[in-house]
């Protein structure tokens, strides 16, 4: 049975861990903090990453835990309605809002009953590509494949490829989990969610989630920094969304602020390694396929039929086979931050036809239809 070794216990690790695992693989995560925790923030999961979750079948039900959107209104400061989009028709299948928490609680439970081993405080210092993972107390390991799932920021990358440049982007994101009263949001509304947008470049979001949250995302340029205050500055968000204002005001000192940043790694595998998730291609979340794309370069990863020949051979497969949908929307989600992708239109990303083939796209179908190497070049 080959070993696989990922550091990382995020989307993409999990992700990872499930496939290799319903593969046969041997397979353990190792997690720097000492218990699987991610930031109070929710974000959205749409068609390609729903196909993904449910490909892994992982219980209970993802429809327990994600909120279905079903309808997203475009606003501008004053209410008015820019546009309204019926998500099955607008982006070729449903999309759904889930605390990051809670998915990331879902998967390694996924994990632990697949045989999944977890190792929390476990801090991976680095690796090699000869499949080799060292550790911050000195420990080493070896493997027949090792996995660089540790985020935009990661140690693991930068032990293997050197040090990458991190983009600094012209905008940031405030993010917060609110509760929300059980006579907030009608039934129609529970399933609807609403961006607002305002001329000098701030935007707002209001997401109903599951479990009587309402996600609630603040983004502004990097020279609005009366935006980026936090605890939030409630006359200054006020004033631009005025129809918002109790959210602002329930905030508190709730929420956390965030530039955007974006890496791309040159390459995603070197020998017996392989990076994926936010490590190997994070993006900003202007089109909302950061999670997305985690998902399926790690998906994809694990599905790869390695048969019996070299793990070098399969993961250059991999990444070749997969690299380009993700590098468009990498690419895309940097243009539409930028301003580059007609921010005049209103439009939602996912009404472009440019950006559809990754919407569209139904990664584990692909995956079942290809279980050789000879099949794959089909």
């Amino acid at each position: 049975m080959r070993q696989v070794e990922i550091a990382g216990g995020g989307i993409a690790g999990f992700v990872a861990a499930i496939s290799f695992a319903r593969n046969g693989w041997k397979v353990r995560v190792h997690e720097k903090s000492d218990r699987l925790r991610t930031a109070g923030n929710g974000f959205v999961v749409w068609a390609n990453g729903l196909r993904v979750l449910g490909a892994l079948k992982i219980a209970p039900d993802i429809d327990k835990v994600g909120n279905q959107i079903k309808t997203w209104d475009v606003r501008n400061e004053a209410h008015g309605l820019l546009k309204h989009y019926d998500m099955p028709s607008a982006n070729g299948g449903r999309a759904a809002i889930f605390t990051r928490q809670e998915l990331v609680d879902l998967l390694s439970a996924t994990a632990v009953d697949l045989g999944v081993e977890i190792s929390l405080g476990s801090s991976v210092a680095g690796v090699t590509a000869e499949g080799q993972m060292s550790f911050a107390d000195g420990r080493t390991i070896s493997a027949d494949l090792v996995v660089c799932a540790d985020g935009v920021f990661s140690n693991t990358r930068r032990s293997l490829l050197g040090d990458l440049p991190i983009a600094k982007h012209r905008k940031g994101a405030i993010r917060m989990l609110l509760p929300s009263n059980p006579d907030q949001f009608s039934e129609r509304d529970r399933h609807h969610a609403t961006e607002f947008n305002h001329p000098e470049g701030r935007r707002a979001g209001i997401i109903p989630c599951a479990g009587g949250l309402v996600y609630v995302i603040l983004v502004s340029m990097m020279t609005d920094p009366a935006a980026h205050a936090v605890p939030i500055d409630v006359d200054h968000w006020s004033k631009t969304f005025p129809s918002l204002a109790t959210y602002f005001k329930q905030a508190g000192s709730l929420g956390h602020f965030d530039q955007y940043f974006s890496v791309s790694a040159p390459t995603w595998h070197l020998g017996r390694c392989a990076v994926i998730g936010d490590a190997a291609h994070g993006m900003t979340p202007a089109i909302g396929q950061g999670a997305c794309s985690a998902m399926m370069s790690a998906y994809t990863l694990g599905h790869t039929d390695f048969g019996a020949g070299a793990v070098e051979d399969g993961l250059a497969r991999w990444e070749a086979k997969i690299r380009p949908l993700l590098d468009m929307a990498q690419e895309y989600s940097r243009a539409t931050t930028a301003g580059l992708t007609d921010p005049n239109s209103h439009n939602l990303f996912l009404s472009d036809p440019a950006i559809r083939p990754m919407y569209e796209a139904d990664i584990p179908a692909l995956y079942a239809r290809a279980t050789s190497p000879e099949k794959e070049k089909c």
